[in-house]
């Protein structure tokens, strides 16, 4: 992908290659996808792209995390009420 952006940004065509890049040319400091609609990113978002990667792989960690937190929660307090019931009756049966 390097070499085609160079490629693109030295001949200031139109990218031609197979793939989803076939068609992308750049224009100022965008580069924009042939795709149908208005596709850019910024040159300088490129980099940013690995970070977008873990951003991406965190976020999905965290709901699986906040997930199973709220199983847990939901678990714990269906058994503090089961408990809670269980020793009305006990309390019940053998008074205080």
């Amino acid at each position: 992908m390097a070499i085609k952006l160079l490629q693109l940004l030295e001949t200031g065509n139109t990218l031609r290659c197979a793939g989803p890049w076939n068609g992308s040319y750049a224009e100022g400091t965008r580069l924009y996808v042939s795709t149908g609609i208005d596709l850019g990113i910024e040159f300088a978002e490129l980099d940013r792209w690995p970070t977008y990667r873990r951003l991406y792989h965190l976020h999905s960690q965290q709901t699986d995390l906040i997930e199973r937190l709220m199983m847990e929660r939901d678990f714990y307090r269906r058994e503090c009420h089961q408990h809670a019931r269980f020793g009305m009756v006990i309390r019940q049966l053998f008074g205080e």
